[in-house]
């Protein structure tokens, strides 16, 4: 009996701690991001990333040449953001990594990955 309540306060401390990680995660990221992705179609190169809250959801709004993006379904754990959108009628997955305040990873898109970093925008 001792031990299965040793191993339920185990399972409980391990997850809360996700969730606070998830949290850090969230706290971290929300914000205005710059991104390059060299690959990437022209019009698509360069841009911004705004991460917010709206409804106790975390967003994406991606501001391209020729378009702006929300992406409503973004999944963090750690140090990992990853959040689906649609770029030209396509869907597209972005996998990223949070380090030392800079996002970088690959979005999957239908032609192949393409490499994407983010660096936090500076406020003038």
């Amino acid at each position: 009996m001792k031990t299965l309540m040793n191993i339920t306060t185990v399972l409980i401390l391990l997850l809360a701690t996700t969730g606070l990680q998830a949290a850090d995660i969230n706290k971290k990221i929300m914000g205005t991001w710059k991104y390059t992705a060299n690959e990437a179609p022209d019009g698509y190169r360069n841009g911004e990333i705004l991460f917010f809250e709206k409804d106790g959801v975390t967003r994406a709004k991606i501001v391209t040449d020729y378009d702006t993006i929300v992406s409503e379904k973004i999944k963090t754990e750690k140090d990992k953001v990853t959040f689906n959108f649609y770029a030209e009628y396509e869907l597209c997955t972005a996998k990223l990594t949070y380090t030392n305040n800079v996002l970088k990873g690959d979005v999957d898109t239908v032609e192949g990955k393409i490499a994407l970093t983010l660096k936090r925008k500076v406020k003038k």
